[in-house]
């Protein structure tokens, strides 16, 4: 069967790819438990399977696949054997694509939630995921403060929000200046055009500024773009000490690579969605020496977390990115919320359950924490750097 599904997916177009992929992945919950019963659930996917964002994209499904392995027998709720099934929408790391793959999981492949790995898709999902006719619960991987202030009753974010995590952050990144003497006082922005970058940038440069540090240029860039020698021209000219990046490691690297062709000596820092280890898989450790990362406790050893990073390792030959992580919680979340709300299609029931769930959370690899009547979560941040080709944590403290 499984060899069937995979001729499948070689001969059909990439709109059909989630119809077939169901098949793939929910026989992980079926086999250890014999026959399968009628009664099933769907969980939609909408991420990149191609584009600029094809590795972030992956590396989340990739979270989602050992998760559903993870659970290795059939799910139990309100005492019945349920078959779990993921369905998947290649968005393109596009808003607009993201907005159809929506519709689409609900409409034909009858998800009763969606999850996603970024604001490109949390902000279109949100626009009509409480239409009554067609309501579902959005799991979506977004910092954008606004996702949260909608009064979004089917929302969960599963990513830091910038308002409430920045001034920590900024007061974490100034005890790293102040400790390692690193000099920074002028920084550039590159403000990745989404309503995320935005936000981002908008939260980093008030507190900056709120501390008595220079902002010396601001300039907008495409994350699906190839090209950014006209922002980075007059941003360098400038004399920044530091230039922050507001995207994946991806076309974040592309922006260092064209910098230091522009003779840029300075450093960089990258917000959450990166991190030391993937930027060094992409650059030669000389250009990143001394890059700052956004970090969440993913890039710590806590021993959970080296045991995921070995299973994942061990099942796609590949290391895990932190959206790996999410996808994976995500999906182990659901299912804990399911079993409490002893439904798997009633999606207010589902997001009732899911702040109780949370706290009894395994494992809790992001230090997740107190989801909220607007659907946020803490999620504790610190810094990590680049030095000498490894990746190091700084606290604060």
């Amino acid at each position: 069967m499984r060899k069937h599904h995979e001729r499948m997916v070689k001969g059909t177009s990439r709109r059909l790819s989630s119809l077939v992929l169901v098949g793939v992945f929910s026989g992980a919950l079926g086999a250890a438990s014999g026959a399968l019963s009628a009664d099933s659930v769907t969980i939609g996917v909408s991420a990149p399977q191609s584009g600029g964002g094809a590795d972030y994209g992956t590396a989340f499904i990739n979270g989602i696949r050992l998760a559903v392995k993870d659970l290795n027998e059939q799910l139990s709720v309100g005492g019945k054997k349920v078959e779990l099934k993921v369905a998947i929408c290649d968005d393109e790391f596009k808003s607009d694509k993201a907005a159809n793959c929506a519709r689409r999981l609900v409409s034909q492949d009858g998800a009763k939630i969606v999850v996603n790995p970024g604001t490109y898709a949390t902000v279109p999902s949100l626009s009509f995921n409480q239409d009554k006719r067609s309501e579902f619960l959005v799991l979506g991987a977004s910092g954008d403060p606004a996702v949260t202030n909608q009064n979004n009753k089917l929302f969960v974010r599963t990513w830091a929000n910038v308002t409430r995590t920045m001034p920590g952050f900024v007061d974490t990144l100034l005890a790293y200046n102040k400790s390692t003497s690193a000099g920074i006082e002028k920084v550039a922005l590159m403000e990745v055009n989404s309503d995320f970058g935005a936000a981002w940038i908008s939260n980093f440069k008030k507190e900056w500024e709120r501390h008595g540090k220079k902002i010396v240029g601001r300039a907008v860039y495409d994350q699906n773009g190839t090209d950014f020698y006209a922002q980075l021209t007059p941003l360098i000219a400038q004399k920044p000490d530091l230039i922050v990046l507001t995207t994946i490691c991806e076309p974040s690297s592309l922006v260092i690579k064209q910098a230091r062709e522009l003779r840029y000596a300075g450093t960089f820092m990258n917000h959450g969605g990166c991190t030391g280890n993937q930027m060094l898989k992409l650059l030669p450790p000389k250009d990143i020496d001394g890059m700052l990362f956004e970090s969440a406790p993913w890039t710590r050893d806590a021993p959970e977390i080296t045991d995921f990073r070995t299973r994942y390792r061990a099942a796609f030959r590949i290391d895990p990115q932190i959206i790996s992580a999410v996808g994976y919680l995500d999906i182990i979340w659901l299912v804990r919320a399911m079993e409490a709300a002893k439904s798997t299609s009633n999606a207010s029931a589902i997001r009732a359950a899911m702040p109780g769930t949370l706290g009894k959370l395994r494992p809790n690899l992001l230090g997740w924490g107190n989801l909220d009547a607007s659907g946020d979560i803490e999620w504790p941040m610190h810094i990590s750097y680049v030095k000498n080709g490894v990746t190091q944590n700084f606290t604060g403290k």
